[in-house]
């Protein structure tokens, strides 16, 4: 018993010795994580996806915690998978996952690359149309190599469609008046409540975006499904199948009870791995090799409107960019952009930051998600390069700002009021004030500051996309355009997704580089919510804590470029 007492002290000596600079938990994390991932510990295995019970979206959303897209997460499994020669057969319920265009059209990308690299691809979901999803949850299953459908679903696509709401009638019954200034007509932004119905210009734009939009998915599901253009055309304009006569027609292969029996009928032999658990493999490790990498790739993903509480502030984002800048192991940035748009101000923080890279001869390659519109691509235009899908919906190069003047409302409720201001004149009081409409000189101010902005995001899309300002005006006027529109427009430069775009980047620098993700860290609305309400002692210390996560509530108007 003596020497194993020994032997057992000189391990754990030479233990102690080699954990000085790393500490016990992360080296011992790190080493059973490496540990178990060798190939000795793996068989033949089945990844699976389910949009229904391993949700990857946040859990909390009444706390504020938005998170972002599932696609990310999501498209990062597949990525991987393709190289894995442990995966041998991908498993996915579309049910859950509410993918718009863009992301369905990377997500069948990644399903295409699967499939190349000899792995089987199997999709279900319950139903298509009629309260059952509809055409896009069935777009990502018609690229899988085989389909199931319950068997009491419906197959229903029944077209593609917008129905906005306008609330101009409403607000006049109410006595609140919008007033709102863009530039120019096809800027939709303040359209809900300026107008009682659809103005054409706006009608124009989406009945152009939807026909775009049919008809990349009638060719992409025609050759998906071996079937003529017209045929799928017809199909998604009035196919009224159940699930039996799906299969009859050949839109679907089989039928299932649910989707765990699809798992257990295909999973025979494989040992299952769930999305989450895959993705989270090996992140410790790359935690910590980030500390001593001499060569990567950086990712920041930009989601959510510029300025909300969906997405972190500006300043955040621009110190990641900051610090890139100066780090001389980063080879160049792939920014993933699926916005809206938002505040200019924000807008151009986050430009500013791409600025700080190119000058340090970082290449800033810019891809687009489901929407990188407005202020977005005001973000994306500063770019080396911008990738877009088909689908994806970006220009929209315009302005607008508002507010809405309550003041014949509190009058109709006798609700008084009183204005007292060191300002005299015509410009008496606040222009952002609810309390009263803008004066003359007021409005004549705010269409300057917006005529201003608007020719300022005009010269950023002229200077980094080397058009002329006459051609980039001619574009402008706020109009969208899908990502196939823009490269015609030569607003973009590729066609593809997020992970075409970090493929490129790898051929030039090398297959094997890192990459690392730099997006900073949500925080949930009520720590702000907390912070905001604290000394400012002891909100600085909180927020030197939490690396400067700490935000301030404000209520302040903001011109928006959404």
């Amino acid at each position: 018993m003596k020497w194993i007492k020994n032997s057992f002290r000189k391990i754990k000596r030479g233990f102690n010795n080699s954990c000085i600079f790393l500490g016990y938990g992360a080296l011992g994390a790190t080493a059973l994580s490496l540990i178990l991932e060798c190939s000795i510990f793996r068989g033949q295995e089945i990844l699976i996806l389910d949009g229904q019970d391993e949700p990857v979206a946040p859990q909390l959303p009444f706390l504020g915690d938005q998170g972002v897209s599932s696609f990310y997460p999501i498209g990062k499994a597949l990525f991987r998978a393709i190289t894995d020669p442990h995966i041998k057969k991908v498993l996915i319920n579309v049910e859950g996952y509410h993918w718009g265009v863009g992301e369905v059209q990377q997500i069948r990308y990644l399903i295409k690359r699967l499939q190349e690299a000899g792995k089987q691809v199997v999709g279900y979901g319950y139903g298509f149309g009629m309260a059952a999803g509809g055409i896009l949850p069935y777009y990502t299953l018609s690229a899988c190599g085989t389909k199931y459908m319950n068997h009491l679903g419906y197959l229903a696509p029944e077209g593609l469609s917008v129905q906005p709401l306008y609330w101009r009638k409403l607000l006049d019954l109410l006595k609140v008046r919008p007033q709102f200034i863009k530039k120019e007509e096809y800027k939709s932004g303040p359209n809900s409540y300026v107008f009682s119905q659809m103005p054409s210009e706006e009608k124009e734009s989406w009945t152009t975006l939807l026909a775009q939009w049919k008809g990349q998915l009638v060719r992409d599901m025609s050759k998906d499904l071996g079937k003529k253009v017209a045929e799928v055309d017809t199909f998604i304009e009035g196919g009224r199948y159940q699930a039996l006569e799906a299969v009859e027609q050949k839109f679907v292969d089989n039928v299932a009870v649910c989707f765990d029996q699809v798992v257990e009928k295909e999973s025979a032999n494989h040992e299952k791995v769930f999305v989450n658990n895959y993705v989270s493999k090996g992140s410790l490790y790359r935690k910590l090799a980030r500390l001593w990498h001499r060569r990567a790739l950086a990712v920041v993903r930009i989601e959510g409107a510029l300025g909300s509480q969906s997405m972190a502030e500006a300043e955040r984002y621009f110190e990641v960019f900051s610090n890139i800048a100066n780090n001389p192991s980063i080879k160049a940035v792939l920014v993933y952009v699926d916005s809206p748009g938002g505040s200019p101000k924000d807008a151009e923080t986050l430009r500013y930051g791409m600025e700080l890279c190119l000058k340090k001869n970082i290449p800033v390659v810019i891809s687009m998600g489901n929407v990188a519109a407005s202020g977005a691509y005001w973000i994306s235009a500063q770019a080396s390069k911008i990738w877009a899908l088909p689908g994806t919906v970006t220009g929209s190069i315009g302005v607008y700002t508002g507010k809405f003047d309550v003041q014949e409302l509190l009058k109709f409720f006798e609700v008084g009021t009183e204005k007292i201001s060191t300002t005299k004149g015509k410009t008496d009081g606040k222009a952002e004030s609810l309390l009263e409409p803008w004066s003359a000189e007021q409005k004549k101010d705010i269409e300057r500051q917006v005529e201003f902005l608007y020719e300022h995001f005009l010269g950023i899309v002229s200077k980094n996309r080397k058009l002329p300002l006459s051609k980039v005006r001619q574009l402008a006027k706020g109009r969208i355009y899908t990502g196939q529109e823009a490269l015609d427009h030569k607003l973009i430069d590729r066609l593809g997704g997020f992970f075409e775009a970090l493929e490129d980047l790898k051929k030039e620098y090398g297959h094997n580089i890192p990459v690392y993700d730099y997006t900073p860290q949500s925080i949930p609305f009520f720590l702000r919510f907390l912070f905001s309400a604290l000394s400012h002692e002891v909100q600085s210390r909180l927020s030197y804590f939490f690396k400067n996560s700490a935000t301030e509530l404000k209520i302040s108007q903001e011109y928006k470029v959404q």
